[in-house]
């Protein structure tokens, strides 16, 4: 039984054998366990690489995504639903607490209150000074950081999304990060993590977004 089949008459990936829809027409089959057999056999201590190539490019971490993906295990467990809609997001749990706590930095909830009752006056002027510095600070640091991207939703599942990325990407989109997200101006801040990221076109990514909270 083939694992993935494709339909050239459907703008759609491959998709699983076992859970195509009565009017998916395949005329392609993709057969994967012959790789998958043969992709285990190589993490054995004997193993019989095709090519030099193939074992200097087999890395560790390739062939566990490999088994991953092609494993009995990697079918998805929620099915995606065509969804339309804008998603603003934004990087990183500094600026997901700046937003979460009504624009205050995560340092300054840190901060300790002071006492000033009983300090000298140049001591307190001397303070004061120190956290007006800290402040600028955090602003100059932070602006970048705090900015809130606008994407396009491409479908959805219970548990996330899947988006579209266009133009130039920051620098802490990758994955694992973890994000906040909303799909309207008013909704409400959601927390989640990057799963995966692929290129699309030449100046597009998509992104598979997992929802937490």
């Amino acid at each position: 039984l083939t694992k993935y089949v494709v339909d050239p008459n459907k703008d759609h990936p491959p998709v699983y054998n076992t859970k195509r829809s009565s009017n998916f027409n395949p005329s392609i089959f993709i057969g994967t366990q012959a790789l998958l057999e043969h992709v285990t056999a190589t993490m054995h201590k004997n193993a019989q690489y095709i090519s030099k190539n193939e074992k200097f490019y087999l890395s560790p971490a390739l062939k566990f995504h490999v088994q991953t993906i092609l494993g009995t295990t990697a079918q998805r467990r929620h099915e995606r639903y065509e969804y339309n809609a804008e998603l603003q997001i934004c990087f990183g749990l500094s600026t997901a607490h700046f937003y979460l706590s009504k624009a205050k930095n995560f340092e300054e909830t840190l901060q300790l209150n002071h006492n000033y009752n009983l300090q000298s006056e140049s001591k307190v002027l001397s303070n004061l000074e120190k956290k007006e510095q800290q402040t600028s600070s955090y602003q100059r640091l932070s602006r970048e950081s705090k900015t809130i991207y606008q994407t396009t939703v491409l479908d959805i599942s219970v548990n996330g999304y899947r988006i579209k990325w266009s133009g130039e990407a920051p620098k802490n989109l990758r994955t694992g990060e973890y994000i906040l997200v909303k799909e309207t101006l008013h909704g409400q801040w959601r927390g989640g993590v990057i799963r995966w990221i692929k290129q699309s076109t030449e100046k597009s990514l998509e992104l598979g977004l997992e929802i937490l909270s």
